[in-house]
């Protein structure tokens, strides 16, 4: 493993391993081989792959994990090592679910989240509609510990936000007929929603009974008939990474679990046509407007 020193400054020789599941799918070893030779250029160093498990048994603060995805990070803190991680292509309530079980940790762990961030969906949504922005998203169990995040960014930002029960819906046609009148749903990868109530039947429903705009959770989700998204493209997850690769480079510490700190922006043309929506402009420059957003109310 080649160690990487930083010449300016205080610093510490680092060494970075890149954790995988094993077995790995091909699709995900191609896009994680891709998240390598990205995240050297970008860091300016040089990384190994590494299994999960190999990575677990891995001692001291001059080695960092960098764990891809959930089940590399499960591998990881069941090992019995304790050189720092952080968790990338993770899920915020997949990661806190997992560190939560393990408390109290033996290594210090943080995250990249690659779900989208509740104050930029919201945001979106603003830069969509305007004054006449709503939506409507369910609460589960899964959401419960972040669905105060959509309630106060839709309050800093003036989108009028229905939160419904999923205990309470009995049917897609009972969801759209509580959430008539909203413009947009915001949909995330919620496997208790999405068990209940199946994608591709909420997804034609809202756009055809009550003329909404799926909001979420992928830039897939969009191409596939949602109005529009917020994510973290591979080059958003890198940055963010790198960042936290260079701040570990200089302190014993590891910077604190966030979303990326850049956004990409997918929007489905045909419905926003459907939906007689008004050009917002180029994707970066509704980017921009929800950077501006955001600052206004001091959200992230």
């Amino acid at each position: 493993m080649v160690s990487y020193l930083l010449t300016v400054g205080y610093a510490h020789a680092l060494d970075i391993y890149i954790a995988v599941p094993e077995p790995i799918a091909p699709g995900t070893l191609k896009t994680v081989n891709d998240f390598k030779v990205l995240t050297d250029k970008e860091a300016r160093l040089w990384s190994e792959l590494v299994s999960a498990k190999t990575a677990g048994k891995l001692y001291g603060n001059n080695n960092l994990i960098i764990a891809i995805g959930e089940e590399a990070l499960r591998t990881i803190l069941k090992g019995p090592g304790d050189s720092r991680v952080i968790a990338a292509f993770i899920r915020r309530p997949q990661y806190e679910a997992l560190v939560s079980a393990k408390k109290p940790l033996k290594r210090k762990v943080t995250a990249v989240f690659s779900d989208p961030s509740p104050s930029r969906q919201l945001a979106l949504i603003k830069v969509l509609f305007g004054s006449k922005a709503s939506a409507g998203i369910v609460n589960t169990s899964y959401m419960q510990p972040f669905i105060n995040e959509y309630q106060d960014a839709a309050k800093h930002l003036g989108v009028a936000l229905t939160v419904l029960q999923q205990d309470n819906l009995l049917s897609v046609s009972d969801l759209l007929t509580k959430t008539t009148g909203t413009k947009t749903l915001i949909l995330n990868r919620d496997p208790i929603l999405l068990k209940k109530f199946p994608l591709d039947d909420v997804k034609h429903q809202a756009l055809d009974v009550n003329r909404q705009g799926l909001i979420g959770f992928s830039s897939g989700l969009v191409k596939r008939g949602g109005l529009a998204t917020t994510y973290a493209s591979l080059e958003d997850t890198v940055g963010t990474v790198s960042l936290g690769i260079s701040y570990a480079k200089t302190h014993q510490d590891l910077l604190p679990q966030a979303y990326t700190k850049g956004f990409s922006i997918a929007i489905n043309q045909q419905v926003s046509d459907v939906l007689d929506l008004l050009s917002s402009g180029s994707e970066a420059e509704m980017a921009q407007e929800i950077h501006r957003l955001l600052e206004q109310g001091g959200a992230r």
